[in-house]
């Protein structure tokens, strides 16, 4: 008997948070974002192993015939499945103009006006 797939149902990863799979993260399921095949990979490693795994090699877009969409995050996709604990790089905002010092960990912008703002990553 042959099984038919319900229009618009769709699955989340377990180990990224992507909530596109087709078919439930079992029997081969591959997930386009992590690259993880379920049923082999998953064999003796856990979802959170899998997961450190992809985030250490930089959490990137992992299939090659699903083409990334265009608004594609992983670090959002992993904050939205509530599997992130922290993110790999440091932001900073700097206000322009500005004069500022540092006190501990604060940065402090010692102009009362905001003319406009920019983001940096390090």
């Amino acid at each position: 008997m042959r099984t038919i797939k319900r229009v618009g149902t769709r699955y989340t990863c377990p180990v990224c948070g992507y909530a596109g799979l087709e078919y439930p993260a079992t029997d081969f399921t591959i997930c386009p974002s992590c690259g993880v095949e379920f049923g082999y990979e998953n064999a003796g490693r856990s979802f959170f192993e899998l997961r450190q795994e992809w985030v250490n090699t930089g959490a990137h877009w992992a299939s090659r015939v699903d083409a990334k969409p265009k608004t594609w995050n992983p670090w959002l996709q992993l904050n939205s499945a509530r599997l992130i604990y922290r993110v790999p790089f440091v932001t900073v905002v700097q206000i322009h103009p500005v004069k500022w010092f540092e006190q501990g960990d604060t940065i402090w912008d010692v102009q009362p006006n905001i003319v406009n703002a920019s983001l940096v990553t390090r």
